[in-house]
Parts: structure tokens; sequence; C-alpha cells
């Protein structure tokens, strides 16, 4: 499954950690981008045949694959070693797709 976004990138050390924040940190009144990602992820994972029929697509053996597409590469995803998966929309082809 993928989402996609379009973040305001890092230039500087508290840019990037105020990313981090953002993308990765769920606080108090507020779940992170990342942690939305993943609940939907699950959802369709745990209703695919719901997916599957709602598409009208052929029966075969599904797979739901996590990743983030983002207009720009998120610095602290490396950083701070998160090990999302991330493609650049200007990277989308058929190869990188089944390459997830």
């Amino acid at each position: 499954m993928g989402e996609v976004k379009d973040f305001s990138f890092t230039k500087n050390a508290y840019e990037m950690y105020q990313e981090y924040q953002r993308v990765f940190c769920d606080n108090d009144s507020k779940l992170c981008y990342i942690s939305k990602h993943k609940r939907r992820v699950k959802w369709v994972e745990e209703h695919i045949s719901d997916v599957i029929m709602q598409y009208n697509l052929p029966k075969a053996n599904w797979t739901v694959r996590d990743v983030l597409i983002t207009n720009d590469v998120i610095v602290s995803n490396e950083i701070y070693h998160k090990k999302q998966k991330i493609l650049l929309y200007s990277q989308i082809n058929k190869k990188s797709i089944m390459n997830l």
C-alpha cells in the first residue's frame, strides 16, 4: 500500500529533528504520519478480500507492501535509522515497485 505525501524538507539539523518528530514520533495529542500510514496498511492487510472485491481485481495471491511515496528524500529516515520504505515520486516505475 503506497501513501503519497508532499513534505517540506529539511535544510538544517533543527528542521531534520522537526521532520523526524512529525513523520515518525507520536505525541499525546496526535499520531505521526507513519503511525497513521501503518494503521492503514494493517487495515488493508486485514481486509484484502474486500479490497479485491471492491476494485474487481483478478483472483491471485495478492500481497500488501508498505511504502511511502514522497516528492523528495526524507533525511530523518536514514539519520534516525527508521528503515521505512520510501520511494521518490520521480523514481516510480514498474521495476521500482516490483522491488519493494
